[in-house]
């Protein structure tokens, strides 16, 4: 199916099936029966039931998420986000549709992601915290959650455990660059200096374009 979302008139939404129509060749009329048109707060809260899988034929499918949060980039590339849209980053009602997805798939490691995700958007760290270990308990090789965990950890003042799962991720997949930078910078408030700079010379050595890495070496 196809979705446009938009802030407009009202009489843009004829054009909006206008489009398609001319593209596949048929009668605007044609798609018009198949069609159906939500305003204002309904299609705000109709987007984040399909982002957050609750529309989909497979409930929770976490892919159409990567999906919007793509069309949105475009759209904002492109210059046609306006701030109807832009406002519409309700992360509040996004953690409601997370929660409601959760609870008929409470094993699903995508929406528990997803709902450390919004809850990180509203810096509400320690409950982000609590998604992303999750994650963990239900996935224990899940180098993303872990990567979170650890980030999490280090915005909240907690560098000894985020040391631990940098560790845990440095174990599951080594040589991230990424990782290697976030683990230095958090031996370096630790106090850790020669294991902070060998960290930061091994992602110099991985990722030798990153000047700001390469450096502070």
């Amino acid at each position: 199916r196809t979705e446009p979302y938009g802030g407009a008139a009202t009489d843009a939404v004829a054009r909006a099936v206008e489009w398609p129509a001319a593209i596949g060749g048929v009668e605007s009329h044609v798609l018009r029966d198949h069609a159906y048109v939500l305003e204002g707060s309904s299609a705000a809260r109709h987007a984040f039931r399909v982002a957050s899988g609750l529309d989909s034929m497979v409930l929770g499918e976490p892919q159409i998420l990567g999906q919007l949060k793509q069309a949105v980039r475009e759209a904002d590339s492109a210059g046609t986000l306006g701030t109807t849209l832009q406002q519409q980053g309700r992360h509040e009602e996004a953690l409601k549709a997370f929660d409601k997805a959760i609870q008929f798939k409470p094993g699903d490691v995508c929406l528990w992601m997803n709902l450390g995700g919004a809850l990180a958007e509203l810096q509400r760290a320690d409950e982000a915290l609590l998604s992303f270990r999750h994650v963990l308990k239900l996935k224990p090789d899940h180098c993303d959650a872990a990567y979170r965990c650890a980030f999490m950890l280090r915005e909240i003042g907690r560098p000894e455990q985020a040391l631990e799962y940098l560790d845990l991720v440095d174990r599951l997949q080594p040589n991230q660059h990424l990782v290697l930078e976030m683990r230095a910078i958090v031996l370096h408030s630790l106090k850790q200096y020669e294991a902070a700079l060998a960290d930061s010379r091994r992602a110099c050595q991985l990722n030798p374009g990153n000047a700001d890495t390469c450096n502070n070496i």
